[in-house]
């Protein structure tokens, strides 16, 4: 009869050691070390020793008796032909880092009855197969540590096989490493670079951003402080006396009084000067109306007023401030009634001021009568 083999896979089990037997009484042990049913033929045996180990792929060959019946396996030979498990194991200490064109150190662990030449081969696992370069490592009697270079960046892992498997079509490995992935360098640095050129970019970009706000703050600071003292200018300005020169002509060329006015009279009050805008406006105007007046008279260094000048001046000076406040008022909105006593009551003003104006020369203006004229009274009682 032609033999056969059958096979038992013991990927799986975690035992290291396979020992060949010859047995004179027809059992099998199986991987629990129990007594299966036995068989009427005299057979070898593999027992297995339980300890750690990377172990493969192990056939049991049985020799027949002749003429004997097994069952189903009646008129079946079995071949012997069997891959006996070492206790090689392979170790890769930095398998985290791991990088394309690097030299991986790779730790062979020796164990009584492994093979004195292992061969070693890269295996890529996605894609079901192996390298076509072998590494041969003789005298393997002792721990070997070995440098091997991946030149692709993948998924691989490391078999061994005896030095006579590579005869075979398809060996069986006598140990392996585990599965353990190569990197891309160029991508990790480049990874990395990307990382760092983010990191830079985002702090550079923050200081420009702290920049910019402070200097838009300080901007702010310096506009509030200038409008600030702009103010305080003007406080100050319109609580400032009279100019220098202006003291000086008051105390060069004093104004002149009888005796009547300076006995029931006071000394008027000092000129101050304010350049808010609606006494800028109001000088502007009463510069405007006065004009006449300056020209019709003579010079305030060259001739003093009498008093009676300076009360018509003062008066003057109310009534324009009077008009400026009814004609700001007219531009306003008002019904008919209100609009037309404003009117009535600025003509009233401009008539008033244009007496004062003519009556600023006169003869009792200059104190040469006592006698005050009918329109001038009028124009300093009514209101």
């Amino acid at each position: 009869m032609l033999p056969s083999a059958g096979f038992l896979d013991l990927t799986k089990t975690g035992w290291s050691k396979v020992f060949l037997r010859q047995m004179n009484w027809p059992t099998c042990c199986t991987s629990s070390s129990r007594l299966m049913k036995p068989f009427p033929y005299n057979s070898t045996v593999v027992t297995v020793e339980g300890r750690p180990h990377n172990s493969h792929l192990i056939f049991f060959i049985f020799f027949p008796q002749i003429g004997m019946s097994i069952g189903p396996f009646h008129s079946i030979s079995f071949l012997s032909l069997a891959f006996v498990s070492f206790a090689l194991h392979i170790e890769i200490p930095d398998d985290k880092h791991i990088f394309q064109g690097q030299n991986t150190t790779v730790n062979l662990m020796y164990e009584n009855g492994d093979p004195p030449v292992v061969l070693l081969k890269k295996y890529h696992p996605t894609r079901k197969n192996s390298s076509n370069n072998v590494l041969s490592v003789a005298n393997f009697t002792v721990n070997e540590t070995l440098n091997i270079t991946f030149d692709h960046s993948d998924k691989y892992q490391i078999l061994a096989f005896r030095n006579d498997s590579m005869n075979q079509d398809h060996p069986s490995p006598i140990a392996s490493s585990f599965v353990f992935e190569v990197q891309d360098k160029n991508k990790d640095h480049s990874r990395h670079g990307s990382d760092k050129g983010l990191i830079v970019g985002a702090v550079l970009g923050s200081v420009a951003l702290v920049v910019i706000v402070l200097f838009t703050a300080y901007l702010i600071f310096l506009r509030s402080r200038r409008r600030r003292s702009f103010q305080d200018r003007l406080v100050r300005h319109s609580d400032t006396p009279a100019s220098s020169f202006v003291q000086y002509l008051y105390a060069k060329y004093p104004p002149r009084r009888d005796l009547r006015s300076t006995n029931n009279g006071d000394i008027p009050p000092p000129v101050y000067i304010s350049p808010s805008p609606t006494s800028a406006r109001t000088s502007l105007r009463y510069s405007m109306g006065t004009k006449s007046i300056s020209s019709s008279t003579t010079s305030f260094r060259q001739k003093p007023l009498t008093d009676r000048q300076m009360d018509i001046q003062g008066r003057l000076h109310s009534l324009q401030e009077k008009l400026l406040k009814l004609e700001g008022a007219s531009w306003r909105g008002q019904d008919e009634i209100e609009a037309a006593e404003n009117d009535a009551e600025i003509l009233d003003t401009k008539s008033k001021i244009g007496t004062l104006k003519d009556f600023l020369e006169s003869s009792w203006a200059m104190n040469a009568t006592d006698v005050v004229p009918s329109e001038l009274v009028h124009c300093f009682t009514s209101y």
